[in-house]
Parts: structure tokens; C-alpha cells; sequence
């Protein structure tokens, strides 16, 4: 009798007791155990904003495998918000972050113009003095002058003509 040893099932091949074997006949003690096939664990990754989720399937004898893909989530960004404000000279900023991971983005905002509303020469919002290129050029002002004075001129002859007609 010729003695062998026992040799473990694995997930993928047979495995069979220790058996003894007849040298002289086919007499064996041979008792195959069948392959285990592979335990998989699963280890779910989920989705982030930029990169796509998925399931990890491994066996404790190292085979994996990966599926049940599902597409990355996207950001979702909050509101924009003022960073910095503009003001005439400067430019400013907004700001959003989203609200899964943080991903900050900005944005510029342009810088205003001087506004002279109320026609001092100096800007409403800095109070700089504004240059004449700066100041509005769309001739309101002086339409309003010339209207004004027109009026004057006009209110200064009926004036004059009644006091003549009095007089005669």
C-alpha cells in the first residue's frame, strides 16, 4: 500500500483526503473533496461628485471582481455668493461650493462705473473725483440748463412786455 497525503479543496480545484492506493490493483481509499468555488465580499464604493460608484466583489484567495457601476453623482452647488464686492475701480468675486464635497468655484464680477447723480463732480459710490471723460456725456444736464435758462429768458420778456404795456 502506497500512502498519500491530503491535499485542501480550493475555490477553484479539488481537494481529497489523506488514501492509501494499492501498488498491485486498482484498491484505493481515494475520497475527492470538490472545489469550495470562491466567497466573494462585497465592499460598495459610492459615487463622489466627480467619480463614478461601484461594487468590489473579492474572495479570500485574492480573485475580484468589479460592477454595479453607477455614474458620479455631480456637484450641487450652493447659490452664488459675494466674496468681494465690486466697487468702481475693482473688480469683485462670487462664490459657490458644493454641497457634498467642498469643491469651491469663483467667479469675477466686473467693476462698476462712477455714478454722479446728484452732478457734484464726485462719484456717488466712492466719492472720487471724476474726470470729465467719467462724468455722463448723454447732455441731460446741460439740456436742463439750457431749458432752465430758455424758461428764464422767457419768463424775463413777458415780464418786460407787461411792464411796457402798463406804462402806456
Amino acid at each position: 500500500m502506497i500512502s498519500h497525503a491530503a491535499r485542501e479543496a480550493t475555490c477553484t480545484e479539488i481537494g481529497w483526503r489523506e488514501y492509501e492506493a494499492c501498488s498491485h490493483c486498482d484498491y484505493t481509499t481515494y475520497a475527492e473533496i470538490a472545489a469550495m468555488g470562491h466567497e466573494h465580499h462585497c465592499t460598495v464604493t459610492p459615487p463622489t461628485c466627480e467619480s463614478e460608484g461601484f461594487t468590489t466583489h473579492t474572495c479570500a484567495c485574492g480573485d475580484s471582481y468589479v460592477d454595479s457601476y453607477v455614474d458620479a453623482a455631480g456637484h450641487e452647488q450652493s447659490e452664488w455668493m459675494q466674496a468681494k464686492a465690486p466697487d468702481c475701480t475693482e473688480g469683485g468675486e462670487e462664490r459657490r461650493v458644493c454641497v457634498r464635497c467642498n469643491y469651491d468655484e469663483t467667479r469675477e464680477v466686473p467693476s462698476g462705473d462712477h455714478a454722479d447723480g446728484d452732478g457734484n463732480g464726485d462719484c456717488d459710490t466712492c466719492g472720487q473725483p471724476m474726470s470729465n471723460e467719467e462724468r455722463p456725456s448723454d447732455g441731460c444736464r446741460s439740456t436742463l440748463t439750457i431749458s432752465s435758462c430758455s424758461m428764464i429768458l422767457l419768463v424775463i420778456a413777458c415780464h418786460r412786455i407787461a411792464f411796457k404795456k402798463k406804462k402806456e
